[in-house]
């Protein structure tokens, strides 16, 4: 996870840690140990969350020897790109109704569906298309 993140870092992604799904017994907890974790594996570890994403190889080094499975979080606003979170069915439709399936994209597949990522100046906090929200600046992704 160390180096994927120093990668993404050095193409410009601001990256910061998340936090990972805990698989032991029949239900996966999360690694933040809440019982009642309503987003296992799927929010920041640090105390600013996405805020805190950075480039810099050494602060990525420091999060990730301490954390060494936590997930990669991505503010794509900081590298020049918008993102979608197409993880729900009715999101994918919306998607293939827009035509967002037939831009050439960055795609990144999750385990509930797809991200993609569009070369594009940053949109506003809370951006929708279609109903689909837009990550950029102030949003994240994984």
């Amino acid at each position: 996870m160390l180096e994927a993140a120093l990668a993404w870092a050095a193409r410009g992604w601001a990256v910061f840690p998340v936090h990972t799904p805990v698989t032991t017994g029949e239900n996966p907890t999360c690694s933040c140990r809440s019982a009642d974790c309503k987003q296992v594996g799927k929010h920041p570890r640090t105390k600013h969350g996405h805020l805190e994403a950075t480039t810099d190889p050494a602060q990525i080094r420091r999060w990730w020897t301490q954390w060494p499975t936590a997930n990669i979080g991505t503010r794509p606003g900081t590298a020049g790109h918008v993102g979608f979170d197409l993880d729900k069915p009715h999101l994918l439709q919306a998607a293939r109704e827009i035509g967002l399936f037939g831009e050439p994209t960055m795609d990144v597949r999750t385990g509930d569906g797809t991200h993609k990522y569009f070369l594009h100046e940053p949109l506003p906090d809370g951006t929708t298309i279609h109903g689909i929200i837009a990550r950029s600046m102030f949003g994240y992704l994984l």
